[in-house]
């Protein structure tokens, strides 16, 4: 089998920006410009339209499947906010196991619920929303403190978590 030569040796940050529609072969040209598996930290925002959300979680299955290194990812879809759960149970079920810290919006504290649940190995967790006046925090903090250990710092639109 032939190796593959790269672009770009030894790339451990990668942001990927999304702001029309993803082209069919998006991920395999990333993929041959630089080796996936040597990255440590991933972003992803999508500015994707909604109503291509399974293209999104095509893509970033084909994504997960390369970045056995990662160990933070950020996850930035400005309309996530205006979905139902289906988005954020599917993105949880995509989330490989090495993830650490995970950064993700989130439309309700039933998102940030099913996050804390389906991903429980996470070291840290941020979640952003759009709503600021939200009560979502303090709700929050109280369902975790109830089930493990945490540092907490709040912000006017995102919560940050340390598990224990």
């Amino acid at each position: 089998m032939p190796s593959i030569t790269r672009l770009f040796h030894q790339v451990s940050d990668l942001d990927i920006r999304i702001e029309g529609t993803w082209s069919i072969d998006c991920v395999h040209l990333i993929s041959t410009l630089m080796d996936l598996s040597q990255l440590r930290k991933l972003k992803l925002i999508d500015k994707f339209d909604r109503n291509s959300s399974q293209i999104i979680i095509t893509n970033y299955l084909k994504i997960f499947e390369q970045v056995h290194n990662v160990r933070s990812l950020v996850i930035i879809i400005p309309w996530l906010s205006k979905t139902d759960t289906k988005i954020t149970n599917q993105l949880c079920s995509m989330i490989p196991s090495h993830i650490e810290h995970l950064k993700i919006d989130v439309r309700s504290i039933k998102d940030m619920k099913i996050v804390l649940e389906r991903l429980d190995h996470l070291s840290s967790v941020t979640f952003r929303f759009f709503d600021s006046t939200s009560t979502w925090q303090t709700k929050i903090i109280e369902w975790v403190l109830y089930r493990r250990d945490l540092i907490h710092c709040k912000e006017t639109s995102e919560l940050h978590l340390w598990l224990g």
